[in-house]
């Protein structure tokens, strides 16, 4: 989700994909938890890099979830996890 080589084509399918899936469960939430997929890589910039994440939140997941009636939470990681989303603050 962070770094210089996020491909939203390749995030967008793979989203489109799970949510589907999601729907044939007929489940209702699910949680984006990844702390790999999320951690801001080293010698990246963090305000970027939360940018990143707002966009696939906002601009990816969000249209998705409305779409099939999902709710996404969203889990707070320690840092041993993951260098992003540590707090419910954050």
């Amino acid at each position: 989700m962070t770094g210089p080589d996020v491909d939203d084509a390749v995030t967008l399918k793979y989203l489109e994909e799970s949510f589907e899936k999601l729907s044939v469960l007929g489940l209702k939430s699910v949680i984006f938890g990844s702390g790999g997929a999320r951690n801001n890589p080293e010698g990246f910039s963090r305000e970027e890099a939360k940018a990143q994440i707002v966009h696939f939140l906002r601009d990816l997941v969000a249209p998705l979830a409305e779409k099939y009636g999902v709710v996404v939470g969203i889990e707070e990681l320690n840092d041993k996890e993951s260098n992003m989303l540590n707090t419910c603050a954050e």
